[in-house]
């Protein structure tokens, strides 16, 4: 799977699981652009993604993780671990 695709589907999910429309993100970005992102027809910049993981209230690692765990099928906690070693 394409790692927009991965984050496209780790964004969705965190914005679904906070309750979050895509017009809740009005102070942070376009509707438009936040759809493209979920769709995985546009690629995030570090800037962006920083401001969107404030709106989510999660780091931009914790965002990263999940988009990497999204796209090897490698568990979060695993991911995590391997930062240590």
């Amino acid at each position: 799977m394409p790692l927009e695709s991965s984050f496209a589907t780790a964004l969705r999910a965190l914005r679904s699981k906070r309750n979050i429309t895509q017009r809740g993100f009005a102070d942070t970005t376009s509707r438009t652009y936040l759809s493209k992102l979920e769709s995985g027809k546009s690629s995030i910049t570090l800037d962006k993604s920083e401001q969107l993981s404030d709106r989510l209230e999660l780091s931009p690692l914790a965002l990263l993780t999940l988009t990497v765990s999204e796209d090897t099928g490698v568990p979060t906690t695993t991911l995590i671990s391997k930062l240590s070693d």
